[in-house]
């Protein structure tokens, strides 16, 4: 059974090949984040003068380096499991990634594999901080992962 994982993105479309079921490396058909920045207490959508950026290599590497560690779980694909994950996680002010959960996927054995991809960038530095009004700013990112069996 083939799979595809699908990260959803504004104005980023990178298009790959299906695997195979001995290759666990996902899909990404699209690529989507929202980014929020913390201000007054809560996050806002707030107008950046820099987005933060993935310091090896920009936005496109992060999801090449995520796409390596995504797997569609086994139990998923056995099960015929299907679906999207909401995935928010936040970029400090000096650039380290925290705080990975969970925002409302459709099925937790598919948001834990995201959280999971996502972990390992957890409590280090990976970004240059993004940028409000000259100062580094706290930005909250959501990124929509589609796990799809073909």
């Amino acid at each position: 059974m083939k799979y595809i994982i699908v990260l959803i993105a504004v104005s980023i479309t990178v298009v790959a090949g299906c695997k195979s079921d001995d290759d666990m490396t996902p899909d990404i058909r699209e690529l989507f984040e929202e980014c929020l920045v913390y201000a007054d207490g809560e996050f806002r959508d707030l107008p950046l003068d820099q987005e933060p950026v993935y310091i090896h290599g920009g936005s496109d590497s992060l999801y090449v380096h995520l796409l390596s560690e995504i797997n569609y779980p086994a139990e998923a694909r056995e099960n015929s499991i299907q679906g999207l994950t909401f995935t928010s996680f936040e970029i400090s002010e000096t650039g380290i990634l925290e705080n990975i959960r969970d925002t409302g996927s459709e099925h937790e054995i598919l948001g834990n594999a995201t959280i999971e991809a996502l972990s390992m960038y957890d409590g280090q530095v990976a970004f240059i901080p993004a940028i409000l009004d000259g100062e580094n700013v706290r930005v909250q990112k959501t990124i929509r992962v589609k796990y799809e069996l073909e």
